[in-house]
């Protein structure tokens, strides 16, 4: 262990007097003389997040950090801050490396009221508007009992970022949630379920659609260089994607309607050496994309081939 690592640490979020990514950490600590000696090795920025991860987890609300997000840390007198915003002041429970089932409850649909999405593919938002959630009974089950629950369709939130003509796409991994039936495909989507904690006072026809998108977005994606938020623009209903309910469809395919969800960046965000949990995680023009379909996951394909034709 290399205790002045996490001097460096404290000393520069103490300078910040926020939350701040490892990769921006080590980005400001390389301006001053005096720190810059001890960033050593090609990814200072995965040794330090390493570390910081390490003494959470072996001292937990007895260490001076505490994670705001993926990659991204705080010091733990920040919590009395007045002055930082909510946001800032969550604290992020790191997702240990297995699959699993998230906890609480999550949104779900009987099989028999979905007539409309019996053949799988996409539904765009003109013909199915998000609305149409309103005459099919949306309903919130356990979170384990939905997983064996053969008589329901779980409601996933699918979210696309595409900057101009060119989305972020990223290798699906074995352990990625809900997503390990893709294991080795491509996918140009992050996904979970909506859930009943995605529920406020204005979220349209009950269904907690665009903040499940934003806490997608801030879970999986807020461990870039600089925050995301400042890239990102309003959250988009596309349309609604149904993998197949019932005949001779694999067990593992059956039972998922994706909202999808399409969040416009103002800007190509820097991915290099931040894509930690993913594989391959780089932007790619569309045009790229739809030549390279078949690498792509079933959910991003009938995706592809919408946005080729212009069908959303």
């Amino acid at each position: 262990m290399q205790p002045s690592l996490l001097h460096v640490a404290e000393k520069i979020l103490t300078r910040l007097d926020r939350p701040a990514t490892a990769q921006e950490i080590i980005e400001e600590a390389r301006r001053d003389p005096a720190l810059s000696r001890e960033i050593r090795g090609k990814t200072p920025h995965k040794t330090l997040q390493a570390r910081i991860s390490v003494d959470i987890l072996k001292k937990r609300d007895g260490s001076l950090f505490y994670r705001n997000a993926p990659a991204r840390f705080g010091l733990r007198r920040f919590l009395k801050d007045r002055n930082l915003s909510r946001i800032e002041k969550n604290i992020h429970i790191g997702r240990r490396r297995r699959r699993e089932i998230p906890r609480g409850e999550v949104a779900v649909v009987s099989k028999a009221r979905l007539a409309a999405f019996d053949t799988a593919g996409f539904f765009p938002a003109k013909a199915y508007p998000l609305r149409s959630l309103q005459y099919i009974d949306v309903s919130y089950l356990d979170a384990k009992l939905a997983k064996f629950d053969d008589t329901q369709a779980e409601l996933m939130c699918f979210v696309v970022l595409r900057s101009a003509n060119d989305f972020l796409t990223y290798e699906v991994g074995a352990l990625a949630p809900i997503r390990n039936t893709f294991d080795g495909h491509n996918s140009i989507g992050f996904i979970d379920n909506i859930r009943s904690s995605d529920l406020d006072l204005f979220n349209k026809y009950n269904v907690g659609f665009e903040t499940a998108a934003r806490r997608i977005v801030h879970d999986e994606i807020l461990f870039l260089s600089s925050d995301v938020r400042e890239y990102i623009n309003d959250v988009q209903f596309l349309g609604f994607i149904a993998s197949p309910l019932r005949g001779n469809a694999p067990q593992h395919s059956r039972g998922f309607i994706g909202l999808i969800a399409i969040i416009d960046s103002k800007c190509r965000f820097e991915t290099e050496g931040t894509s930690l949990g993913y594989r391959n995680l780089k932007w790619r023009p569309v045009d790229s994309c739809y030549s390279a379909i078949a690498e792509f996951d079933p959910w991003s394909q009938y995706l592809l081939r919408a946005f080729r034709t212009e069908q959303y």
